[in-house]
């Protein structure tokens, strides 16, 4: 396309681009008066984004050598055409002109690079060797560097939802122009020639002649086609990422002045990603309805799956197989039971402190750590935090005990430990002071081996009962004796284990049901699972199965970790399905409860009342009473406890026991309130300011003392206080 050919095209071009801008005010659609919210992908507005892309450029040339001081042949050696890779990025706005016509206007720079090559001549070279007259077929290539800057008038069509069509005109000007060329040989291989003695020749740089299109100096300007796809990347889809495919063809030469035949225009494919933002959709969107609109949606999903579910428990009622949830009572927190309860979850921020058991337990007769100890490798060292252990319950950190040791030893390098092995003195281990010896030196080598301690800051004792044993007449104080004791003047090493939090309550904290299975010849499994939609994705929240027998009555505890608490407002299913020995498989029809989850950023953003809780568990308590806060590392945390009681406070403190024989029968209601009291009485709190609360291996908002029972540091653990400081938060 010449010259005169082009600039009608681009007269008619710019004209239409120039009116379309006038009209954009009047083109805007007016506000809706109507009471009722538009559908939210008819709400689009005036928008703004960034695009980023990578071009390949295809350079359609055929010109003679620069500089072109001497006029060949045009037929004699030209450049042809060639191809390059670059990159294009910038930003845009878009106008909307009708419900599914916009215009957009585009600030971007752009590269065209691309390397050019003549077509291949042949001609007479020498050798490496030294000889000459060898055939030859040498080219030249031409290495363009081209970069502009400039804007885009784009008309954007959208057929359907999120699909996007392109066309318009860009108009860039030149800020870089740079080129170099050389002549090379392409066969034979080890040719050179005979004026250089090398495989290249004539080689030049410079920046190309500046050159005025329409009259204007490095004016560019090029037709532009393309799609796109939106992807929306938040619910109010006021973002979104588009990938996005363009093909833009030059009208205009590279290079002026060019003689007949002669010719050197710029074209691309170009292919990336658009990121929008959408205020007018920002603006229109209501969180509250979105989730209701969820709900609904859900809601008839859960119908429609109900329907066909109670379909097949016809059919399977007719081949003898019958599966059945009812009865569904909620348990309340104040011990109310509730028929058909829905489930409210409240978020707090919290703090949640933990005493840390200064023992190290082993089996009998042995000398090794057992397998529930968490260890790691040396490697591994370096990346261990401790707040990676927030979501743990107590126990579980405890299992990490060594670890976290070692880390606090490895940041005081002055402190020291002393390592007391001790045995249960009965049978195999009655006078054993070598096993013991040998239990605590496994304490030392774990820390100096993993944790680079040196040995010089640990000391190694060995006795048979500890100083303060259990009783070693049951077989569980056994247990409990035999143990490795650490100890330290430094009382930082051992302190309570503090993590930052968002802390879920829950109501009620447990749902019961009846259970009724009838599995014709016999039952082979069952499974009873609890999950919730999170986003698009299913998340288990609890799962137990079981063999040929089953339960008749289940009970979830839902506050029993606050991992599986429910943690979205929407609804939770509960699904029951069996399997007979005949391998035919039967569901109860599916249960949904709704959830009702107040988030803290709700209660900032609708300055509703709000309360921090800070949490402190004593997780290692003798049996007698009076010792439960006597040592060094309790009076420390009564003391971190007392600083986060203000005047507005509200503190429970609640007592447990450990549940299994040592602790069991009418002493339990005796010990959890004494131990209760004790903390009250060591903070010097009035019983108008505290409510004390004794329960046997009880409930509490994060049921943090249902441990395992059956090992030693699990009893201890369940010897505990529990204490609630709830302060008042306003925003």
């Amino acid at each position: 396309m010449n010259r005169l050919q082009t600039l009608p095209f681009l007269a008619i071009v710019l004209a239409v681009h120039a009116v379309l801008a006038l009209v954009i005010v009047q083109a805007q659609p007016a506000p809706s008066t109507s009471a009722s919210q538009p559908a939210l992908q008819d709400v689009a507005g005036v928008r703004i984004g960034l695009v980023g892309m990578g071009a390949y450029n295809l350079h359609n040339a055929r010109f003679l050598q620069l500089p072109r001081a001497v006029q060949e042949n045009i037929k004699d050696y030209p450049f042809s055409n060639g191809a390059g890779f670059g990159a294009a990025g910038g930003v845009f706005v878009e106008f909307p002109l009708t419900k599914w016509l916009n215009l957009g206007i585009r600030a971007s720079a752009v590269e065209y690079s691309g390397t050019l090559r003549s077509i291949a001549e042949p001609s007479i070279v020498g050798r490496s060797d030294g000889t000459f007259d060898t055939a030859a077929v040498f080219q030249k290539v031409f290495q363009a560097n081209l970069a502009s800057a400039g804007g885009e008038l784009l008309f954007g069509i959208t057929p359907v939802a999120g699909l996007n069509l392109y066309l318009g005109a860009r108009a860039d000007f030149a800020f870089l122009k740079t080129f170099s060329q050389f002549e090379a040989i392409v066969q034979p291989s080890d040719g050179v020639f005979k004026d250089t003695g090398e495989r290249t020749r004539n080689r030049q740089s410079g920046v190309l002649p500046d050159v005025r299109n329409l009259d204007i100096a490095n004016l560019n300007v090029a037709v532009l086609g393309g799609l796109g796809y939106e992807f929306p990347v938040n619910p109010s889809r006021s973002w979104t990422l588009e990938p996005t495919a363009f093909v833009s063809y030059g009208l205009l030469p590279v290079l002026q002045n060019l003689s007949d035949g002669e010719y050197w225009r710029v074209h691309a494919v170009r292919g990336g990603f658009a990121l929008r933002y959408y205020p007018a959709r920002d603006a229109a969107f209501d969180e509250q309805e979105y989730k209701l609109k969820q709900l609904v949606n859900l809601q008839q999903q859960i119908a429609n799956e109900r329907m066909a579910i109670q379909e097949q428990l016809q059919e399977l009622k007719q081949s003898g197989l019958l599966v059945k949830l009812t009865n569904m009572t909620g348990i309340r927190s104040d011990n109310q039971e509730v028929q058909n309860p829905s489930i409210t979850v409240e978020q707090f921020s919290a703090a949640n402190t933990v005493q840390m058991l200064n023992f190290v337990f082993f089996n009998e007769n042995s000398s090794v750590f057992p397998a529930r100890y968490k260890r790691i490798t040396a490697a591994e060292r370096t990346n261990f935090r401790v707040e990676s252990l927030a979501q743990l319950k107590p126990l579980d950190v405890y299992y990490h005990v060594l670890n976290i040791l070692g880390k606090r030893m490895t940041e005081r390098p002055n402190a020291t430990i002393t390592l007391t092995g001790c045995n249960a003195n009965v049978g195999v281990e009655k006078g054993n002071r070598k096993l013991s010896r040998q239990r605590a030196e496994a304490v030392s080598d774990y820390l100096q081996d993993i944790w680079k301690i040196a040995a010089s800051r640990i000391s190694i004792k060995d006795r048979d009962l500890p100083e303060q044993a259990s009783d070693n007449s049951t077989t569980n104080g056994q247990a409990e004796n035999r143990r490795v004791e650490i100890l330290s003047d430094d009382l930082s090493l051992l302190q309570p284990v503090t993590f930052e939090t968002a802390f879920r309550s829950v109501e009620p904290t447990a749902i019961r049901w009846d259970v009724t299975i009838n599995a014709g010849p016999g039952l082979k499994q069952w499974l009873l699972e609890i999950s919730q939609f999170e986003g698009r994705e299913s998340k288990i929240l609890k799962s137990v199965e079981g063999g040929n027998t089953a339960p008749t009555q289940y009970t979830w505890n839902i506050d029993e970790d606050q991992r599986t608490i429910p943690n979205e407002t929407g609804t939770v299913d509960v699904r029951l399905e069996i399997t007979d020995i005949t391998n035919r498989n039967a569901d109860a029809p599916i249960i949904s409860i709704p959830v009702t989850v107040t988030s803290i950023a709700d209660k900032q953003r609708k300055k509703l009342p709000d309360t921090r809780l800070d949490v402190f568990t004593f997780g290692v308590f003798s049996s007698e009473v009076s010792k439960t806060t006597s040592d060094p590392m309790t009076i420390a945390m009564m003391q971190s406890i007392k600083s986060k009681i203000t005047p507005q406070s509200k503190v429970t403190i609640e007592g447990y026991v450990e549940g299994d024989t040592n602790e069991a029968g009418s002493l339990d209601s005796f010990l959890g309130e004494q131990r209760a009291a004790f903390v009250a009485a060591a903070l010097g709190l009035s019983s108008s300011q505290v409510t004390t609360i004794a329960k046997r291996r009880g409930t509490t908002l994060s049921k943090i003392l249902t441990n395992d029972a059956t090992v030693p540091e699990g009893r201890f653990y369940n010897r505990a206080v529990r204490v609630e400081v709830r302060t008042p938060v306003r925003y």
